[in-house]
């Protein structure tokens, strides 16, 4: 053991999910390779086949962990914030802090790019389930995963993905 006291696991993925669309060609089908960003309140993230954005975990000895988020965005002059929630059933906040409320995504032209989004908690235990939600400030952005069908061409574009990844007991903090 080379790592700092209560530090075993440290940078070991201990969770991890992922949202595909893998149907195939289907037509005219783009519906099931996209989720709609489009609601004003907290909304999980979910595919059409009922895939939730979310992830199951046990904590590492240190109870710190890293939560990164990952997908293909794409909006029009769309501001969304994304937050962390313990429950798949309502927006049951972890805490305040894991609610990034302003402006975490916005573009300001007709763009697909992926995003990244990372929350780091601190002084977990036993078993931990966390759910990704989402609520537009403004517009309508979606995010594209696996197979999808436009315009007569069939387009690939990477997972959703939500990886747990464990930290150290102790990490340098700035700017407290």
């Amino acid at each position: 053991e080379f790592s700092a006291t209560n530090s075993a696991y440290a940078g070991m993925i201990l969770g991890y999910s992922m949202i595909r669309n893998n149907q195939g060609y289907t037509g005219d089908n783009t519906a099931d390779s996209k989720i709609t960003l489009n609601q004003t309140s907290y909304t999980l993230i979910e595919s059409v086949e009922g895939t939730k954005a979310g992830v199951t975990f046990i904590a590492p000895p240190s109870g710190n962990v890293e939560i990164e988020f990952y997908a293909m965005f794409q909006s029009t002059n769309d501001t969304v914030a994304f937050g962390l929630s313990s429950s798949d059933s309502s927006y049951t906040e972890i805490e305040d802090l894991q609610t990034y409320n302003s402006n975490i995504v916005y573009f300001d032209e007709s763009d697909y790019h992926p995003i990244n989004i990372r929350w780091v908690l601190e002084g977990l235990s036993g078993s931990n389930t966390v759910y990704i939600w989402y609520k537009v400030l403004s517009g309508t952005a979606y995010l594209y995963h696996g197979e999808s069908y436009h315009h007569s061409t069939t387009y690939h574009y990477p997972p959703i993905t939500t990886k747990v990844t464990a930290l150290p007991a102790t990490f340098s903090i700035t700017g407290d």
